[in-house]
């Protein structure tokens, strides 16, 4: 929680008042005055830490978040990196600005073409969230998946939900 939702509202209550109403009986009545509103101070810092949270966009704290929230018992929500091969490389023409392409093996007139959209990662996401077959959402719980989402994930990140 971030400190300047920590404050102490009896003390804050006591610095308000003159010094000369300070008062035994005055400042035991003045507690119990900022008793609610030292009560407000905490459901409210609550409420934003259960809201903002610590997470910095980590996959175990992303996983956990979501599993915490939707799948609390058997926790079969996780996140999957997209598929983008190693040993592949994309071969550009400059000249022509287009993709090269090769002659294959098993039949030279029908070239390959090395850069395909899905097959390097460039199809419009950088992860999948993988959600289990028999989950069912609700309306407002598909809603809450995807705020969440969007609320613990770095934002230069993109997503697609899988059923798997």
């Amino acid at each position: 929680m971030r400190n300047f939702y920590k404050f102490n509202a009896e003390h804050f209550g006591i610095l308000l008042t003159p010094v000369r109403l300070r008062r035994p009986l005055f400042l035991a009545l003045l507690g119990a005055m900022m008793k609610p509103v030292d009560g407000f101070r905490a459901s409210f810092a609550a409420y934003v830490d259960n809201v903002v949270g610590e997470n910095k966009g980590q996959v175990c704290q992303l996983e956990r978040v979501l599993n915490d929230r939707f799948d609390p018992v058997q926790r079969r929500i996780y996140i999957e990196n997209t598929d983008m091969p190693i040993n592949t490389a994309l071969l550009w023409r400059t000249a022509m600005d287009m993709p090269w392409y090769l002659p294959r093996a098993d039949n030279p007139a029908e070239p390959v073409r090395l850069y395909r959209n899905g097959k390097m990662g460039d199809d419009g996401f950088d992860f999948y969230v993988v959600i289990p077959f028999p989950f069912v959402f609700g309306e407002r719980d598909e809603i809450d998946f995807k705020n969440i989402l969007n609320g613990n994930k770095i934002a230069s990140k993109r997503y697609r939900l899988r059923i798997g």
